[in-house]
């Protein structure tokens, strides 16, 4: 190898050998010469190397060790200290070497505290010798040495530095596979290069990747007016079109692309107006107005013959009228049958004369136009020469159904409206338009229901028989709510009528009204009431004796309909349901809540004469008596009631209104009622609490206690006996005795699960009320009344949340478990939460008024007096009957007669010791 240049030149100032390979420097005394002093009282070097003392002191017998400049000139006790110091602590750092140290060869760590090395060329001096004998044959077999320096190493390293790596996409890839020009180039080189790849197979064969590379790139450039052609100029145009396309005067990348694609296109296709009007959008969005009408004017010149280029040039021209004006006219030169250019040519007159003559041009290049025959009719302010335009518009186009609509609309004469209507339905015998709209026609100037459903029966026979119309049910429909919506309600009504059984033939009885009924029921959901009305009325029509149909009918008018209507539907469901005696209460409902006694009293009279043996209607009399304070007349009904009919239900209702007025006269009729049904647990519950109320508790005992002998099954007679031996008799452990035995026997009720929770908290045993909620909740993990009771009991503030969030998951929002989460939430302060949960609430069961008393307290304390007064009015109209504190006030004898928004505010006010 030669000798490098470098190796012979002077090293540069502040060389340092080997720095590279973390050498450092040092410096010597032939760097800096002889330091010493010699002068002063400072000692000298002696014979034998020791210095002489000349202060009193000697040094360390170290060559040159504190001579000349690092000698002080005075030593003195502070320097001795300093050796000392220096000394020790020298030897605490061999201590930490040693200590360090330890494991290795105590051979070596005495050479190192003796420091004494050998030297290399001592150690292998035998070695050498013995080379002497090695022959010349031996030299030459020899095996190479390894690379010492890291020079292969280091011209590796360079060689990867050098490499470079190109990701290729697939379709490359895929593109040189299919392409026999390149592979055959790719084998050349290949067969060119085989020797030099033989011998390196292991390196990358870059001239193959340059020599693809450069074929790929020739494939490019040979392929880019196929590139061109292929871009879709549509896209560019409705991506500019876009008010959030990306491209502006800051994306200078992407304006030139676009640009550069849309000028191929031009050259490539000039004849295509998109890429001259994408083009013009392109410059015009990089405010280069000037550019992009010199480039639709272009377009216009290679594209006469297309309205939307010219509109196109016509809308960037718009600052200037005159300029517009001529562009149209030379656009009308080429297109004189475009309606979008006559109608934009009319656009740009300012005055409404111009505006006319433009369209009568237009009309005689193209009369069979609706656009310009409507746009002319607008413009006209009297109604006499619109109505000759419109005259002679149906003359040309008899087939335009919106232009025979237009005319009749301006004509006020019902009877020549009817003569259009003939000569439109003769020009368009097919057309349901027509029908429709003569029914409305008449339903405006006449309202005969009779008529108009004539009308549309015979119109809608003819459309399906003689013209083969193809409308589906679905589609009368919405063409009946259509009717609905613009306000014609008879008509809307005609179209159920004639068409509501359209295409149901093939279903048989019960299929048919099913399909039927789902109709009404969606249409009522989607709020179209009178479309919905008139599918019940057809419903009923034909499917007279299904009740169900008949409630859901009823229930549309009373909440939709007025009261006549509703009074009209009860009369008719009565009348074709004489012994449904459910009607008839409704209907006498109707009139008592509305005001009309005596009339309610009428319809009750004609009832009994149909149903004299049917106790609820003498129960709804007594009642009806009971309302305006007619005691004799009461009593009267209730004798007469329980001789003819004599049922259970007569006498607990007897019993129950005589415990208002005389508790004796009560136990009699208890104790003849139990005669007749021993096993009539309401009966038995009476008789308790008759007793109760005359503070006979050991009598009401004995009477409970049969009572669960002969029903034990009656949950409510097991309760009642309980409370009696916990309140009256304050005797818990009879209480839990009780609950125990009635558990055994209704081992499937959770209320008396509940009710022993509840003794439990009310004798403040925590620990073993949720006890018994664990076992109660592992048994019925999807009672809402056990949920409830858990919500109550919980401890910490963080469990709420999820605590909430299962008993809601486990019961399927029961509303019990709404309204118990609403008022917790209330207590927490968390008055919209609440507010919500308590309207949830209601609005999944209307029946109970817990929540209703819940919701009407909350409301006192935190809404406004609008939000209770309505309130009151749906408490009034819901009528709710259950719910455990409403029952248990408006039970009491006292609060028989009392109204909904009486027992409301007693309940609440029970619910009051709650909230504080």
């Amino acid at each position: 190898m030669d000798r490098k240049s470098f190796l012979d030149e002077e090293a540069p100032a502040g060389y340092v050998a080997g720095v590279g390979r973390g050498a450092t420097g040092f410096t010597t005394r032939a760097d800096i010469g002889n330091g010493r002093l010699q002068s002063g009282n400072f000692s000298v070097v002696g014979n034998e190397g020791d210095e002489v003392e000349q202060d009193g002191r000697f040094n360390d017998a170290v060559e040159d060790s504190e001579i000349g400049l690092l000698k002080s000139r005075n030593a003195d006790e502070d320097d001795d200290d300093a050796d000392r110091i220096y000394e020790e602590i020298e030897n605490r750092l061999k201590q930490r070497r040693k200590r360090k140290f330890k494991d290795e060869n105590d051979e070596k760590k005495d050479l190192e505290q003796e420091n004494e090395v050998n030297l290399i060329s001592e150690q292998f001096q035998d070695l050498k010798e013995a080379l002497s004998t090695v022959s010349g044959d031996q030299w030459a077999n020899l095996p190479e040495v390894g690379d010492l320096t890291k020079k292969n190493k280091r011209q590796r390293k360079l060689l990867q530095q050098q490499q470079r790596f190109y990701a290729v996409p697939d379709t490359v890839l895929t593109g040189l596979t299919s392409s026999n020009q390149l592979n055959d180039t790719l084998e050349d080189d290949d067969n060119a290069n085989n020797s030099e790849n033989d011998e390196n197979d292991h390196k990358t064969n870059f001239r193959s990747i340059a020599l693809a590379k450069d074929k790929l790139l020739g494939l490019k450039l040979d392929s880019s007016n196929a590139l061109m052609k292929s871009v879709n100029s549509t896209d560019y145009l409705k991506f500019l079109e876009s008010p959030n396309n990306s491209l502006s005067t800051k994306n200078v990348g992407d304006i030139k692309k676009a640009r550069l694609i849309l000028s191929n296109l031009r050259k490539n296709e000039p004849n295509k107006p998109s890429a001259w009007i994408a083009s013009a959008r392109l410059e015009e969005q990089t405010k280069k107005f000037s550019l992009a009408r010199s480039i639709i004017q272009e377009g216009c010149e290679n594209c006469p013959l297309n309205d939307d280029i010219w509109l196109e040039n016509i809308r960037l021209n718009r600052s200037d009228i005159i300029s517009c004006k001529k562009i149209i006219r030379q656009a009308l030169e080429f297109n004189s049958n475009s309606i979008k250019l006559w109608l934009e040519a009319c656009q740009l007159e300012t005055d409404p004369f111009s505006a006319k003559r433009v369209l009568r041009k237009g009309l005689e290049k193209i009369p069979t136009s609706i656009e310009l025959w409507k746009r002319a009719v607008d413009l006209e302010d009297d109604v006499e020469n619109a109505k000759k335009l419109l005259n002679k518009a149906v003359e040309l186009i008899p087939n335009s159904i919106e232009l025979w609509i237009t005319l009749i609309n301006l004509e006020k004469d019902f009877s020549q409206c009817k003569k259009f209507l003939n000569d439109a339905r003769k020009a368009n015998p097919s057309s349901v338009e027509i029908w429709i709209y003569a029914a409305k026609l008449e339903e405006k100037n006449t309202a005969n229901e009779i008529k108009i459903n004539k009308l549309l029966k015979k119109g809608i026979t003819e459309l399906i028989s003689k013209h083969h119309c193809e409308l589906t049910r679905d589609d009368w429909i919405r063409e009946a709510i259509d009717c609905e919506v613009a306000g014609y309600d008879l008509t809307c009504n005609g179209i159920i009528q004639s068409t509501f059984d359209f295409q149901l033939d093939d279903y048989d009885f019960d299929e048919k009204l099913k399909i039927l009924k789902k109709d009404a029921d969606m249409a009522l959901k989607q709020n179209f009431i009178e479309t919905s009305r008139a599918m019940y009325r057809y419903i009923l029509e034909n499917y007279q004796k299904d009740i169900a149909t008949w409630h859901s009918y009823i229930d549309l008018e009373r909440n939709h309909g007025s009261l006549m209507d509703l009074y009209l539907v009860l009369e008719d469901a009565i009348a074709k349901n004489p012994n449904y005696e459910i009607f008839w209460l409704m209907y006498a409902k109707a009139k008592w809540m509305n005001g009309d006694i005596n009339e309610a009293r009428k319809i009750l009279d004609d009832a009994f004469k149909k149903l004299p043996n049917n106790e609820d209607i003498w129960l709804a009399s007594i009642k009806l008596e009971n309302s305006t304070q007619n005691i004799d007349k009461c009593l009267e009904y209730f004798e007469k009631a329980k001789d003819v009919v004599g049922s259970e239900r007569i006498y607990y209702k007897y019993i129950t209104f005589q415990r208002a007025y005389n508790n004796e006269k009560a136990l009699e009729l208890v104790e003849e009622g139990l005669e007749k049904f021993p096993t009539c647990d309401k009966l038995h519950m009476q008789k308790g609490q008759i007793l109760q109320d005359l503070g006979k508790n050991e009598e009401a005992r004995e009477a409970f206690k049969i009572g669960v002998n002969n029903c034990k099954k009656s949950i409510p007679l097991w309760l009642l006996l309980s409370r009696l031996e916990e309140f009256k008799f304050k005797s818990s452990i009879r209480s839990r005795a009780v609950l125990d035995k009635a558990l055994t026997i209704n081992a499937d009720s959770t209320l008396i699960w509940r009710e022993m929770i509840r003794l439990e908290r009310r004798n403040k045993n925590l620990s073993q009320s949720r006890i018994i909620l664990s076992k109660a909740l592992k048994k019925f993990p999807h009672s809402p009344e056990l949920w409830c009771e858990n919500l109550l009991l919980i401890e910490k503030q963080s469990q709420k949340r999820t605590m909430f969030k299962d008993a809601m998951i486990h019961t399927n929002d029961h509303p019990l478990v709404l309204l118990t989460i609403g008022y917790i939430l209330w207590f927490d302060g968390k008055f919209l939460r609440a507010k919500l949960f308590f309207d949830k609430a209601i609005e999944l069961d209307k029946d109970n008024g817990d929540s209703w008393c819940w919701l009407y307290l909350f409301l006192t304390r935190h809404g406004d007096p609008e939000e209770i007064n309505d309130l009151i009015k749906e408490l009034i109209k819901a009528d709710p009957h259950h719910g455990e504190k409403w029952c248990e006030i408006r039970k009491k004898i006292e609060n028989m007669n009392k109204s909904p928004k009486e027992i409301l505010e007693l309940v609440s006010e029970k619910l009051v010791e709650k909230t504080n």
